[in-house]
Order: structure tokens, then C-alpha cells, then sequence
């Protein structure tokens, strides 16, 4: 047989794995969070493992600025929405604007003088680690 097909070999079916949520498919989820919590850290990006270099730019993004800022600031969504629109849909901004009292243009002068770090400008320790 020039083909080699009298020394062909069958192979064995491959095996499938079912995981519930709590296996490890739950630990690959964590690892990600845990990754993506320590990007955010890297590039100075985040409050409270919140995403807060973000400017609202649809919908969607919008409701997640507000909430943030919420969080951060610990005000009412009114207040945010009228924060964020003072500080042209900037979270960063936002967030310096309230917490230190200041104008749009001194928030995203103290943001460029401290490296858009907003624990720099604050002073605020950092947020304990909450169970979810």
C-alpha cells in the first residue's frame, strides 16, 4: 500500500470535561478580574477596582459614568449627571471636581500635574476590600 493505510491506527475519542460554575471555570473568571483589576492599577485607571478613565460617549456609557461617580463621590445620580456634564462627560474630572470643590479647568489641571492619578490629588486612602 503506497498510502500507508494498512498501518493506520485509530485514535481514541477525545474526553469532554463538563465544569459547573463552580469549578474551574469560576477560578479562570476570577483570574481575569484579578488581571484586569491590576491593568487598571498599572495604567492608573481605577477607583475602587472601578474603570474611571472613561468618558460617556453613548447610552450605555453614560448610565456607567453616573454610577461611578456615584459610587466614588457618594452623591445622588441627579448630582452626578449635572457633575459629569459640568466636567464634559469626564469621570476623572468629575470625581476631582467634587471631591476637592474645584472648577472643570483646575480638576484637569491637578489631573495633568499628578499623572491623572486621583488618589494623588485627593489624598483618599484606599477603599476596603468588599466581599460580592
Amino acid at each position: 500500500d503506497p498510502l500507508g493505510a494498512s498501518e493506520t491506527k485509530a485514535l481514541p475519542a477525545p474526553k469532554v470535561f463538563l465544569m459547573s460554575s463552580g469549578d474551574s471555570l469560576s477560578a479562570a473568571w476570577a483570574g481575569k478580574r484579578t488581571a484586569s483589576c491590576s491593568a487598571l492599577a498599572a495604567i492608573n485607571a481605577g477607583v475602587m477596582n472601578l474603570m474611571v478613565d472613561l468618558r460617556a460617549t453613548n447610552n450605555k456609557l453614560i448610565d456607567r459614568s453616573q454610577r461611578i461617580v456615584m459610587e466614588v463621590c457618594g452623591i445622588s445620580r441627579d448630582e452626578a449627571k449635572k457633575l459629569l456634564e459640568q466636567a464634559d462627560k469626564s469621570v476623572k474630572t468629575a470625581i476631582v471636581m467634587q471631591k476637592k470643590g474645584v472648577s472643570r479647568e483646575e480638576a484637569k489641571r491637578l489631573l495633568a500635574d499628578n499623572g491623572g492619578v486621583i488618589r494623588r490629588i485627593t489624598k483618599d486612602e484606599p477603599p476596603p476590600i468588599r466581599e460580592r
